[in-house]
């Protein structure tokens, strides 16, 4: 799959970019690499 062709990105949060009271290591960079190429997120 090419991410660089998706505008939007649809995400859980829980399990995904964190679990219970941790972070999930390497979410926060995902969203500002989303957020450096201008993509939209939205967490659900």
């Amino acid at each position: 799959m090419d991410l660089k062709a998706k505008k939007v990105f649809l995400m859980d949060m829980d399990g995904t970019f964190y679990l219970g009271n941790t972070i999930i290591p390497g979410s926060l960079d995902f969203i500002d690499r989303l957020q450096k190429n201008g993509k939209s997120f939205y967490f659900l």
